[in-house]
């Protein structure tokens, strides 16, 4: 694959893209790590690596965003200050979601935990909801994420954070919010990329969120801005699949099985994205994807990416 790419880097390369289980926020990091390395020590193969990153994890925009600036003319230097950017995103993401959350927008002056709800696993979220504990009692409402139970690490997580949490299958989360008492002040929701028109987040997410707006519950979408994706890379932002022996071992014949990660979710769905740098409406989504990187970056990371599709 990369005959003359250093052992070390190599293996890193396919440690990233062979990950399924990170979410974006650490993909992203590792990945602009993993570029400043590689354009400090082969600057040659920067390209390859860009473009062999984007593929092996065609979901993540946070990947996406790094590899733009790395071919294009943010070079090192860009890559660093991408870095630092990512490095301060969880401080500034979980503030943005506590002044929002602790705002008039909710009920803050009743006398019971805030309830939340949420599907799978985001570290985003956890961050946020484990910021939000620390001022108010707060509890969570979880869906496992079939077939792979994130749900479930998520759902240790905030109980190790000290919040009181429930976890259901998917298809049971709507009961039990339509049960929940106190009733549940917001259904909030990470993000693997955001477009002008849509976001990808893992299945299960787009029948939370439909709930959601058919009781009146606010929706949130928690994504630092490194999850934008300026809409010329959008197209190629896919939604992975996993083997069908993750829903139905053995399935008999004739007995076809789908198995999707990932699905798009029409932003109009959305209440508010909270970003690190505030509160946008879905109306402002696309100017927060054109903003993300440099026009010379995203057409050539295009290019690189479909030039490896057509081989």
């Amino acid at each position: 694959m990369f005959p003359d790419l250093d052992p070390l880097i190599l293996a890193r390369l396919v440690a990233i893209t062979s990950d399924r289980m990170s979410g974006a926020m650490t993909l992203g990091r590792r990945a602009i790590r993993l570029l400043i390395d590689v354009s400090h020590e082969d600057k040659k193969a920067v390209d390859s690596v860009a473009a062999a990153l984007c593929m092996g994890q065609p979901a993540m925009a946070s990947v996406w965003n790094a590899a733009a600036v790395a071919v294009g003319s943010g070079g090192v230097d860009g890559l660093k200050i991408l870095y630092g950017k990512a490095n301060r995103a969880s401080q500034s993401l979980s503030r943005v979601f506590r002044e929002l959350t602790m705002s008039s927008k909710l009920k803050t002056d009743v006398t019971g935990p805030l309830v939340f709800a949420t599907v799978s696993a985001s570290d985003s979220v956890r961050i946020c909801l484990a910021a939000l504990s620390e001022r108010t009692k707060i509890r969570a409402i979880c869906a496992e994420g079939r077939p792979r139970m994130e749900g479930r690490q998520m759902a240790t997580n905030l109980a190790t954070a000290g919040i009181a949490t429930t976890i259901c299958t998917d298809a049971a989360i709507g009961e039990v919010i339509a049960v929940s008492s106190p009733q549940v002040e917001a259904v909030v929701v990470g993000a693997d990329a955001v477009a002008p028109q849509w976001f990808l987040n893992k299945c299960g997410t787009r029948q939370l969120l439909e709930l959601a707006v058919s009781l009146g519950v606010p929706t949130y979408v928690v994504a630092t801005r490194d999850k934008f994706i300026h809409e010329a890379l959008a197209e190629h932002i896919l939604q992975n699949s996993g083997p069908s022996q993750e829903v139905w071992q053995d399935a008999p014949a004739g007995v076809h099985v789908e198995n999707p990660y990932f699905e798009r979710i029409p932003v109009d769905l959305v209440a508010t994205f909270v970003t690190d740098v505030g509160s946008i409406g879905p109306a402002s989504a696309q100017d927060m994807c054109r903003s993300m990187t440099d026009s010379a970056g995203v057409s050539r990371l295009a290019s690189l990416v479909r030039d490896v599709g057509n081989r």
